[in-house]
């Protein structure tokens, strides 16, 4: 499997964070080994696991996406510019013991 970053990276969260939300909506408890697998927009096909507990999120847009989804507790890495958002920080007061990481691109 390919890791799939920058904006890709946040169109799969999104997909992944819907999803997740669709699911639990219907299934409170899925089995442990349960997975499923979602297209992406580039067509890729991607296994995930079923009900998702960390997130990884390397594009500041989205951490706002997570917090209305209710995922912020979720949340393993964030970037530098999410955790300086007053509203971010506001609404979820945690976001500075999340790890920053960085995101590079490639020439």
């Amino acid at each position: 499997m390919r890791a799939v970053t920058g904006s890709a990276g946040a169109v799969v969260l999104g997909a992944i964070l819907v999803s997740t939300a669709v699911e639990h909506s219907r299934v409170l408890s899925p089995p442990a080994s349960a997975t499923r697998t979602i297209t992406v927009i580039a067509g890729r096909t991607v296994l995930l696991p079923a009900v998702v507990n960390r997130v990884a999120d390397p594009w500041p847009a989205n951490n706002g996406m997570v917090l209305m989804l209710g995922g912020a507790d979720k949340l393993v890495a964030t970037t530098a510019q999410a955790r300086k958002q007053p509203w971010f920080r506001h609404m979820y007061p945690r976001i500075d013991q999340v790890p920053a990481v960085g995101v590079k691109s490639t020439p």
